[in-house]
Formats: C-alpha cells, sequence, structure tokens
C-alpha cells in the first residue's frame, strides 16, 4: 500500500466509526449483537465488530449485562486526561466470531434486519 492509501484507509475507518457513535447514540441502549450482526452479510458483521471495537476501546461507549443477562451496548462519557493520569488505562480484548457462531447469533436473537445500514458495493 502506498502512503496516500493508507491515509484514505485511516480515514474510511474514523468515518466508519464515527457513523457508528452517531447511530448508537440515537438509538439508545441496545444488545450489542443485535446492533452490530447484518445477518445478510458475515463479512460487514466483522467489519462492523471493527469498527465498533474502537469506539470501546476509547471508552465512547460500554458494554454492560441486563437483568436477563444479555450484553447491552450503549454510549458512555470517555475518560478524561485527569483520568488517565488517575491511572485509568486503554484495554482490549479479543474476540472470536466465526460464521458458525455468527449463525447461531442470528437464530438465537431473532436476527432479521441489520441496525447498521450495509455499504455499498462496487
Amino acid at each position: 500500500m502506498t502512503k496516500d492509501q493508507v491515509a484514505t484507509s485511516e480515514n474510511e475507518t474514523t468515518a466508519h466509526v464515527a457513523r457508528l457513535y452517531r447511530l448508537l447514540d440515537s438509538i439508545g441502549p441496545i444488545n450489542v449483537f443485535e446492533f452490530f450482526i447484518n445477518p445478510q452479510s458475515f463479512s460487514e458483521t466483522i467489519e462492523n465488530l471493527f469498527h465498533l471495537s474502537f469506539l470501546i476501546r476509547d471508552g465512547k461507549c460500554s458494554i454492560r449485562d441486563s437483568d436477563q443477562g444479555i450484553p447491552i451496548l450503549e454510549v458512555a462519557d470517555p475518560p478524561t486526561d485527569e483520568d488517565y493520569r488517575q491511572g485509568a488505562k486503554k484495554k482490549q480484548t479479543i474476540v472470536h466470531l466465526d460464521y458458525e457462531m455468527y449463525l447461531e447469533l442470528i437464530e438465537k436473537y431473532e436476527l432479521s434486519e441489520s441496525v447498521i445500514p450495509m455499504r455499498e458495493t462496487l
């Protein structure tokens, strides 16, 4: 990749992350799987999860368990510079999502439409 291609890719990622944040902010707390899974496209599901990971890493959204044990995604106040000075740290985790698990989640949560609009294909 050229330097320009890398910059374009980073700009596109930033734009997708910003769109996800605005969407989540407009719909409020939601089942995390309902939010990022696209039942018509496994590849877009993986891309959605990738972009969502930036919001979680930066503390702009969080995941908590509902009373029924369902993981709920919601907008959060990110840590401030002062929080980091006092020891707050960015944390990341690895999530494994294979095609079989993707299909099981679609069935379990009865997903039929994507919350995140599909991207246009070339």
